[in-house]
C-alpha cells in the first residue's frame, strides 16, 4: 500500500516531468512560432486574409490550442487505452527526421509537419489509437502552418485569377455595369481593374477550409455531413471572392488597408455564414443520425505512469538539443552577373531596346536575372525574354503559365491554332506555339523551359526545399519567349513564324551565356 506522502511526491514528480517535457518542446519548436518576420497588426490580418505564402502560424497553433481544449473531455477517455508501440515510433520517427531536415535547411514551417507526426506519436504512445484519432484533426491543421510550394501556387493561382475575373465581369454585367474581360483584366469606363495574385481567391480558399474543418468540429456530428461542408468550402471561398473583388471594382478607396482589410473580414464572415446556411440545409432536408453520445460518467484523469511521461520528456530534450546542435547548412549567395557582359559583341544582340518586366503581374515567379529586349522596330520586332533562376528561395518558382505571356491582360486565342506544342530545330524541351491578343493587337509567341521537371517533382522539391539543400539542382531554370507581332493578312502568322525561327540563333546565344553564367556561381 502506498503512502499518502509518497503518493503526493510520485504526483509531483510526475507533474514536473510533465512540465519539463512540455517547456522543452517550446524551446525545440522555438523557431516555427517565430519563423515569419514580426509585422504590424494590420499587414498581419492583411496577409492572413490574402496572401497565399502567408499562413500566420501563430493564429493557427492559436486554433490548434483551442480545438485540443475542446477535445480534453476525448483525450481523458483515449488515454485508457493500451498504447500502441509499433506507430509511435513510425511517428516518432518521421517526426525526428523532419526535425533535423528543416533545421539543417533552415526551413523552419517544415518544422510544422514534424510536429504533427511528434503529436500523432504522443498519440499513439499514451492512448493508441484511440488518442491518435482525437489528435488526428489538430495534427492536420498543423500542417496548415506550412506555406503552399510555389511551384503548386504558380500552376492553380493564375487560373483563379482569370476565374475570378470571369466571375467578377459577369457580377458587374448583372448590375449593369458595362464591363470588358481580358484576360486577367477587366475595362470600365472609369478605367481598369487587374486581377492581381492578391485577388485569386486562393488564400479565401485556405482560410474558409480551415474554418470549415473548426466548424465541423463544433457542430457536426455525421460523417456525411462533414464531407459535405468540407468540400463545399472551396467553392463556397472561391464565389464569396468573386463578390470581394466586385467591391474592390466599386469602391475607390478600396486600396486603403484598413478598407481592404475590413472587405477580407466581411468576406469571410459571408463564407461562414454560407457554410452555416449548407449545413442548415442539409439537417433540414436531408437529416442523418449523429453519432452516439459517448457515456462519460467517470471524468477522472488516468494516473500514467513516471516512466510513461519519461520517455516523452527525453525525446523532448533530444529535439531542444537538436534546435541549437544540428548544423545549418548555408546557401551560396545569389549570384551577381551582368548577363550582357558574358554575350559576344555583336551588333545584332546589342541593337536592342530593353523593356520593363511587369513584376506586380508575376507576381510570386521569381527570376534571379531578366534579359528582357526589343530587336528592331514595328511590325517586324521581335522581343526576347530569359529568365534564370536556381531556386533559391522555396516559397517562390520560376514555372508558370504567366511567362508565356507579355504581361497582364494578353489572353490565349481561342481559335484553332491558339495553342500548340511544336518541335523546333536546336532546342530539346517542347515548344509551346501561342497566339496571344490584347484588344485589336494579336501577337505569335514561343516559349519554353530548359532545367525544369514535371510539375509533380518540381512541387515536391520546393516542399522538401531540395533546391535550398546540397541536393539542389547546379543547372538552374531558364524560361525563354520569343514573340513577335502578326500582320492583319492572310499570310501574317506564316511571317511571323519565319521572323521567330530566323531569329532563334541570337536567342540561343542568350541563353546559352546565361546558363554558362548562372550554373559557374
Amino acid at each position: 500500500m502506498v503512502e499518502p506522502a509518497e503518493e503526493s511526491g510520485i504526483a509531483k514528480s510526475r507533474l514536473a516531468l510533465i512540465a519539463s517535457g512540455a517547456i522543452l518542446l517550446l524551446a525545440a519548436y522555438w523557431k516555427l512560432w517565430t519563423y515569419e518576420a514580426p509585422q504590424r497588426l494590420a499587414s498581419e490580418i492583411e496577409g492572413w486574409f490574402f496572401l497565399a505564402s502567408d499562413t500566420s502560424p501563430l493564429v493557427i497553433f492559436g486554433l490548434v490550442a483551442w480545438v485540443l481544449f475542446r477535445r480534453r473531455d476525448r483525450v481523458r477517455r483515449a488515454l485508457r487505452q493500451p498504447r500502441a508501440v509499433l506507430p509511435a515510433l513510425f511517428f516518432l520517427a518521421l517526426g525526428l527526421g523532419m526535425f533535423g531536415w528543416a533545421t539543417y535547411i533552415q526551413a523552419y514551417d517544415l518544422l510544422a509537419m514534424s510536429l504533427a507526426a511528434n503529436t500523432l506519436a504522443l498519440g499513439f504512445w499514451l492512448g493508441g489509437r484511440a488518442l491518435a484519432r482525437v489528435l488526428l484533426l489538430p495534427s492536420v491543421m498543423m500542417m496548415l502552418a506550412i506555406p503552399l510550394p510555389a511551384a503548386f501556387v504558380n500552376q492553380i493561382v493564375f487560373p483563379l485569377q482569370l476565374w475570378t475575373a470571369n466571375i467578377a465581369t459577369h457580377l458587374l454585367e448583372f448590375i449593369g455595369v458595362p464591363a470588358l474581360l481580358e484576360a486577367d483584366q477587366i475595362h470600365l469606363r472609369g478605367g481598369d481593374f487587374e486581377v492581381i495574385e492578391t485577388c485569386s481567391g486562393l488564400r479565401s480558399i485556405e482560410t474558409l477550409t480551415l474554418v470549415a474543418l473548426i466548424y465541423i468540429d463544433l457542430f457536426v456530428r455525421n460523417a456525411r455531413r462533414a464531407a459535405i461542408v468540407l468540400f463545399s468550402a472551396p467553392l463556397v471561398a472561391f464565389l464569396v471572392n468573386g463578390v470581394r473583388v466586385l467591391s474592390l471594382i466599386l469602391n475607390p478607396d478600396s486600396e486603403q488597408l484598413a478598407i481592404h482589410t475590413l472587405q477580407g473580414v466581411a468576406a469571410l464572415l459571408g463564407g461562414v455564414a454560407a457554410i452555416w446556411g449548407i449545413d442548415s440545409l442539409l439537417m433540414r432536408f436531408a437529416p442523418t443520425a449523429d453519432r452516439p453520445e459517448t457515456d462519460d460518467s467517470d471524468r477522472s484523469w488516468p494516473s500514467l505512469g513516471s516512466s510513461t511521461w519519461l520517455a516523452v520528456t527525453l525525446v523532448a530534450g533530444v529535439l531542444a538539443l537538436g534546435s541549437i546542435a544540428i548544423p545549418v547548412y548555408e546557401l551560396p549567395l545569389r549570384s551577381s552577373f551582368s548577363i550582357h557582359s558574358m554575350l559576344p559583341r555583336e551588333s545584332r544582340i546589342w541593337e536592342s531596346t530593353k523593356l520593363s518586366v511587369d513584376r506586380n503581374f508575376l507576381g510570386s515567379v521569381d527570376f534571379e536575372h531578366i534579359f528582357n529586349r526589343e530587336f528592331g522596330e514595328g511590325t517586324n520586332a521581335v522581343h526576347l525574354f530569359v529568365g534564370y533562376s536556381k531556386s533559391l528561395e522555396r516559397h517562390r518558382s520560376a514555372v508558370s503559365e504567366k511567362t508565356a505571356r507579355l504581361s497582364s491582360g494578353w489572353a490565349i486565342e481561342d481559335l484553332a491554332g491558339g495553342s500548340q506544342v511544336i518541335s523546333v530545330p536546336g532546342i530539346e524541351a517542347e515548344v509551346d506555339r501561342l497566339i496571344l491578343r490584347y484588344g485589336a493587337e494579336r501577337i505569335l509567341a514561343y516559349h519554353w523551359r530548359e532545367g525544369a521537371v514535371g510539375t509533380v517533382e518540381e512541387v515536391l522539391r520546393a516542399f522538401f526545399g531540395l533546391d535550398v539543400s546540397p541536393l539542389r539542382r547546379t543547372d538552374g531554370i531558364v524560361v525563354v519567349r520569343l514573340a513577335t507581332d502578326i500582320a492583319p493578312t492572310v499570310t501574317g502568322a506564316a511571317e511571323a513564324d519565319e521572323r521567330l525561327r530566323r531569329f532563334l540563333t541570337v536567342a540561343r546565344r542568350v541563353v546559352d551565356a546565361m546558363k554558362s553564367s548562372g550554373a559557374a556561381r
